[in-house]
């Protein structure tokens, strides 16, 4: 799916050679043994130097390695990705002086102690919050954001279920529901037929947090027959 939608996050993922040292992210390792639902993708919120990030880790069967990507809320800034290697494991050394400016500065943060990021992803490893259930706007804008060619990048809501009778759902909507609809998706993994309509306003009645919650509730019953 990382490779599908997001080959320039690959190009782009750092460090661009080999990892000499790495850190191991326990925070990605405990999420992903959570995973019930053949989850693809993992949503984070994090605050680090009076930032706030929406993070995406994308766990894509046919991609080695993984990729943790972060994205600052409210601003355009491209989002920067990180490597994740077997064992959950990113580089804390061997980036060029290049990507050692560029993480830096998009962090906010001169840790680089003895030419190592140990401290920093330590930090960032403590600070990751998962986020399973409701996902903020603004988390929504920039994680869409991540593909190549976005598409409706403006409807970020849920408005109902699409069944598609004998054809699966497209890999695009399985990958927006899984980053910006982590509730939904944990409802209708197992159902490749269902496919999510977005609108760009949330509907009247149904704001985000308990509202949109009570609509996809009240949309599981009456299309889906499936109650929570």
């Amino acid at each position: 799916m990382a490779n599908h939608f997001s080959k320039n996050l690959v190009r782009r993922a750092l460090p661009s050679s080999d990892p000499q040292h790495t850190f191991e992210m326990t925070s990605l390792k405990d999420t992903l043994k959570l995973n019930k639902h053949k989850k693809t993708v993992f949503v984070f919120d994090l605050i680090l130097n009076k930032i706030d990030f929406a993070v995406s880790f994308i766990v894509d069967p046919t991609y080695s390695p993984w990729l943790l990507t972060f994205n600052k809320k409210k601003t355009n800034t491209s989002s920067l990705v990180f490597k994740v290697f077997p064992g959950f494991k990113i580089a804390n050394y061997g980036y060029t002086s290049n990507e050692i400016k560029q993480i830096k500065k998009f962090f906010n943060s001169d840790i680089f102690q003895k030419g190592s990021f140990k401290t920093l992803l330590s930090d960032i490893n403590n600070g990751l919050y998962y986020q399973d259930k409701v996902i903020d706007p603004e988390s929504r804008k920039s994680l869409l954001s991540l593909q190549d060619n976005p598409e409706d990048i403006d409807k970020i809501y849920f408005a109902s279920f699409h069944p598609n009778g004998s054809k699966n759902r497209s890999p695009f909507n399985a990958w927006k529901v899984q980053h910006i609809l982590p509730l939904v998706w944990d409802q209708i993994e197992s159902n490749k037929h269902i496919s999510v309509n977005f609108t760009s306003t949330p509907q009247e009645g149904y704001k985000l947090d308990d509202g949109e919650a009570k609509l996809i509730k009240l949309k599981l019953q009456e299309q889906l027959n499936i109650q929570i």
